[in-house]
């Protein structure tokens, strides 16, 4: 398949109607990627547990406090520069955000509005029947007759092949028309391709994207066919990296002729790789955040300790002097080596 138009046009209706239930792979690629394979020193994301992996510990156990919230950079955050229309975005202050949101809403409330006839255009657009053809079209539904006389001249029509027999039978019953109109509709699926295959191929991604389709082999086309919303996971993982870490990957293996990837085709090959990098990032996520909690609790354990010997050296005045209690396991060797070991057993 080599091109985007043989990608939409080559797969049928009825294709679609053989395939099974939707493999939901893709989509937990990118949500495993949405929840921290961009940023992997994000605290609290947890690891699958389907395979008894430990799971890493939530940002109140590595010393935050539960539910606090970062104002500062969650409004950096809102305030960072995003693609849209093809173009980087960069908002100013909050009225701006304010305002794009309302727009946002709106626009979600006019595009369901619109949706029962989306398709009903996009038949329109496909066939030039907008703008003049469109009136056009109009007039010849109501039976102008210089409409007719024009569609006859323009499109060469042969008056001898069109039967203008009687309209009513023998029985004077009148003859119903032959005629049945040809669905030039297109399905619901190949509407929302074509579609999100404008959206993403008018972004700056879009040239990129256009060469990975150019390589899909039929099945990974008709599976992106189904699915439509993988092509948006596609251009995410291309705007944080993730997919050149796959290819890289995948590139290596195909070097080397490793097995796990063998006789699979684009998606099949795709979806392996990208797990496995997942997996070994979540792994390393988890060891990190292991020893960031080991040190913290060695940082707690050490402050105490110091707090302990500091409150036993300065005793309340006109009271009793506190006794320390010995912990010889909490001790430095320095220090356990100055005792006299015979107090230790007064």
């Amino acid at each position: 398949m080599s091109d985007l138009t043989a990608f939409h046009d080559a797969i049928t209706d009825q294709d679609i109607n053989t395939i099974g239930d939707t493999d939901l792979a893709m989509a937990a690629i990118d949500k495993a990627f949405d929840a921290g394979q961009a940023d992997t020193a994000e605290q609290g994301v947890a690891t699958p547990s389907d395979n008894n992996q430990p799971v890493p510990p939530a940002p109140s156990e590595v010393g935050e406090q539960p539910g606090a919230i970062d104002y500062e950079a969650e409004y950096n955050k809102i305030m960072q520069p995003f693609q849209a229309s093809g173009h980087e975005v960069h908002l100013r202050n909050t009225d701006e955000v304010i305002s794009l949101m309302q727009k946002g809403v709106d626009y979600t409330k006019k595009q369901q509005a619109l949706k029962p006839r989306l398709r009903e255009m996009r038949a329109l657009e496909n066939a030039g029947m907008l703008g003049d053809n469109l009136n056009f079209a109009i007039d010849l539904y109501n039976g102008d007759p210089k409409a007719l006389k024009h569609l006859i001249e323009t499109k060469n029509i042969d008056l001898s092949t069109i039967d203008t027999g009687p309209s009513v039978d023998e029985n004077g019953n009148p003859i119903q028309s032959q005629y049945a109109p040809t669905n030039h509709i297109p399905s619901e699926e190949a509407y929302n391709v074509k579609t999100v295959l404008d959206e993403v191929l008018n972004s700056t991604e879009g040239e990129q994207i256009r060469g990975i389709i150019s390589s899909f082999d039929s099945d990974t086309a008709l599976k992106f066919y189904q699915n439509p919303g993988y092509l948006k996971s596609l251009q995410l993982q291309i705007q944080h990296g993730f997919y050149k870490d796959v290819a890289d990957e995948i590139e290596h293996r195909k070097l080397v002729g490793d097995k796990s990837i063998e006789g699979k085709n684009w998606y099949d090959t795709y979806m392996t790789v990208a797990n496995d990098i997942w997996k070994e990032n979540q792994k390393s996520n988890y060891i990190a955040q292991q020893q960031q909690l080991q040190n913290l609790q060695q940082q707690q354990a050490q402050a105490a300790y110091q707090q302990q010997r500091k409150s036993a050296a300065r005793p309340t005045r006109g009271s009793s002097p506190v006794q320390q209690q010995f912990d010889p396991l909490s001790m430095s060797d320095e220090e356990f080596s100055k005792l006299d070991v015979n107090q230790l057993f007064r």
